[in-house]
């Protein structure tokens, strides 16, 4: 089983079931690999039972590549081997105990989109509407203070009041009791809930930490502080610990990630021992001592050297370019002579640091009629269609359900304008009931005009019907039937376009996906299975459904760097690598150490041939910039490891 892994990689595999390790593995060096062969030795040579083992990751799409790693080498019946998100296992904790954290049982998980529509709601109910920019800084200030713990009392004990939060304060306040009332529950209160599950219930905690003796988590540098506290607490008496990551690949601080969290866990586990994983199998040594050098200059790591025995290869090539139309079109010229010398164009991948860098380069290879997909579009679940066919479905089992009510009241077009919706909206507020409700008695009153009114009832009328006409049918084919007789279909069908299409295509895929789901489920009512779906839904909406997508398309990849994160390509080219833009403006040195553990991950994909390019003038948010100048880590890489390209008519 572990005759291929390297010495390092042996090391962690077969370490002592009881030793607590920490696997400090660098990029492209076979950590996945670890993992697994980590997890199938503690269940085949040391005998654990596949009960006590839990692995942990941060993505759906790991969860999916370990599970089916491991079942590939032993063909392992899964289904007591827990491998699960943070999300997901706070998730299973609170779908079972539910009732000791003040839940209903059929509570309701809220993606990004629908947390903003109830702050949004919170900030009308907190009279706060006519102040601009609350939505976004309010956003951040709930799921910050979520992601370390605290709550909105422990804001008031602590005195952490002033004028410059009171606004975001008073709207974490009515936010929450919103979703107290409701049964709502945003991505970060499910770790919150999960570990004050514990916090409170010591009986609780003990039937757990006696259940799981052994952890692996992966990707532990991208873990917050509340989840380190909620795990910690967890696995305090667990007989071995194993956790994998890379400080220097920490890239999530905007949403809480410490890497600081590697040190701590050496510090509440005294006697753990460091593994460095240091081979890289990916990139040429070119790429990898620049990286090295890069990375240096950051302060307080744990401190590990990549090495490889691919040979040196092409310099790094840096091309310093007049403006976006320059550098587009010599990074696609570059693309166009990697095809002409036989690589495909799906081995290249442009990274950028932020999306609406992606505009010029897009006009560029269109120019050039070269296919491309850009990465870490909006997700299947987060599709407009998708969440119009589901908030039909929302609304038929849940007539409270004002956000689905918003959403399809006028969709497909019915003549009900946002003047209307505002009057139903303030009179839903007024009457302290649900928009469904307050519709109702609209309709009996002179408040509303009469093509309103007819409007809002037929709108009503046809949910009770479609309620009823679909009351025996199965969740996949209420999808199917809902998306018929709400019009959606003709909707789309009538503006004969391939977007169009491609979004009838979508609920085919939809109805076939949930129709799968909801095979072997054990959910009593069609009510509790759509619920299971929804909660499903959301916590794989950052991964999405991509049989839409022709995975055989010779495309090129467009993404952000932080999307790139755990792939590799042979060819990349980084754009916009200037100060300002790659370094984003900041002073503050924690944020430029993160922007630079940004720069190292997107050299660390590279396989074979690297490119960065930066502007002396580019134009962002309605400005034009001028003599920018190129980004501090294109100097921080040694120059004998680089090729400089000059635009041929720049000073």
């Amino acid at each position: 089983m572990i005759e291929k892994l390297n010495s390092k990689q042996k090391e962690a595999v077969t370490a002592p079931s009881e030793e607590n390790i920490l696997v400090l593995a660098g990029a492209g060096s076979g950590k996945t690999r670890v993992l697994v062969h980590r997890i199938i030795w503690l269940l085949k040579k040391i005998r654990v039972s596949s009960t006590s083992i839990l692995t942990l990751t941060f993505s759906n799409k790991a969860v999916l590549e370990i599970r089916r790693r491991v079942n590939d080498i032993i063909n392992l019946c899964q289904e007591n081997l827990i491998i699960d998100t943070f999300h997901g296992l706070a998730y299973r904790f609170l779908r079972v105990h539910y009732s000791e954290v003040n839940l209903p049982y059929n509570f309701q998980i809220l993606d990004s989109e629908d947390q903003k529509y109830f702050i949004r709601k919170a900030i009308r109910d907190s009279q706060l509407e006519h102040k601009r920019g609350l939505l976004q800084k309010s956003t951040e200030y709930i799921n910050k203070n979520k992601e370390k713990g605290i709550r909105p009392k422990d804001i008031l004990k602590k005195n952490r009041i002033d004028s410059s939060n009171m606004d975001y304060f008073k709207i974490y306040l009515t936010y929450q009791k919103i979703c107290d009332h409701s049964g709502l529950v945003d991505f970060p209160e499910l770790v919150l809930r999960a570990y004050e599950l514990f916090l409170n219930n010591s009986s609780l905690l003990r039937l757990y930490q006696r259940r799981f003796t052994h952890f692996l988590i992966d990707e532990f540098q991208d873990t917050s502080k509340l989840q380190y506290k909620w795990i910690r607490m967890i696995f305090q008496k667990s007989v071995g610990i194993t956790i994998v990551g890379d400080d220097d690949q920490s890239i999530y601080g905007w949403r809480g990630a410490n890497p600081k969290n590697m040190k701590y866990f050496l510090r509440d586990f005294p006697n753990s021992t460091v593994i460095r994983l240091e081979q890289n199998y990916r990139s040429t040594k070119n790429i990898l001592k620049s990286a090295n050098a890069l990375i240096s200059y950051n302060k307080n790591r744990l401190g590990k050297t990549l090495w490889t025995k691919i040979e040196f290869g092409d310099p790094i090539y840096i091309y310093y370019g007049n403006d976006e139309l320059d550098e587009s079109e010599y990074i696609v010229k570059n693309i166009i002579e990697w095809n002409k010398l036989g690589g495909k164009f799906s081995q290249c991948a442009i990274l950028y640091r932020k999306k609406r860098q992606s505009h010029f380069l897009e006009e560029a290879l269109i120019k050039y009629s070269i296919p491309y997909h850009i990465h870490g579009d909006i997700s299947f679940f987060r599709r407009q269609e998708i969440k119009e066919t589901m908030s039909y479905l929302r609304l038929i089992f849940n007539r409270k359900d004002d956000e689905s009510f918003e959403r399809i009241i006028n969709t497909p077009t019915r003549g009900i304008g946002k003047k209307t919706i505002s009057i139903i909206r303030n009179a839903s507020k007024e009457y302290s009931s649900d928009m469904w409700t307050t519709c109702k008695k609209l309709l009996n009153i002179n408040l509303l005009k009469k093509n309103s009114k007819t409007s809002i009832k037929r709108f009503l009328d046809l949910i009770n019907l479609m309620d009823k006409e679909s009351e025996s049918m199965s969740i996949d084919q209420k999808v199917d039937y809902i998306f018929r007789r709400s019009g959606l279909s003709k909707m789309y069908e009538n503006k004969k376009n391939e977007i169009s299409r491609m979004k009838i295509q979508n609920i085919s895929i939809l109805v076939h996906f949930i129709k799968k789901f909801c095979e072997d489920r054990d959910e009593r009512t069609p009510s509790e299975l759509f619920h299971s779906f929804l909660s499903y839904s959301i916590l794989s909406s950052s991964n999405g459904i991509k049989k839409y997508e022709d995975k055989n398309q010779d495309a090129v990849n467009l993404m952000t760097l932080h999307a790139s994160k755990g792939l590799e390509f042979p060819f990349v080219l980084i754009s916009g690598m200037e100060e300002g833009t790659f370094p984003v403006r900041t002073d503050i040195e924690q944020e430029i150490a993160e922007e630079r553990r940004l720069a190292y991950v997107g050299l660390t994909r590279a396989m074979k041939k690297l490119i960065l390019t930066c502007v002396s003038s580019r134009f962002d948010r309605g400005r034009k910039s001028h003599n920018n100048i190129p980004s501090r880590f294109i100097f921080e890489i040694p120059q004998k490891y680089v090729q400089y390209v000059y635009f041929k008519n720049l000073n």
